[in-house]
């Protein structure tokens, strides 16, 4: 439910769980990728108790020359 949420977020292609504690976050570009789509994504995420300390890793499209982030909500 949450995954699907985060996906839904406009600047946000795809979102799937990789492992327990790690969603991955498929960008639909390397813009922002620090704070609009973490802050987005880590408000919806904190609503649930067991997500609270979720890892973020923030893939831009492959066609971007923008490296993998990680980022953790709090």
């Amino acid at each position: 439910m949450a995954a699907s949420r985060v996906a839904s977020l406009e600047a946000a292609n795809n979102a799937i769980w990789s492992t327990q504690s790690t969603l991955v976050i498929r960008m639909n570009s390397g813009d922002g990728i620090d704070l609009g789509i973490v802050n987005d994504a880590c408000a919806i995420l904190t609503e649930y108790e067991e997500l609270r300390y979720t890892r973020l890793q923030l893939e831009p499209p492959s066609n971007e020359d923008v490296p993998v982030r990680w980022r953790q909500c709090q």
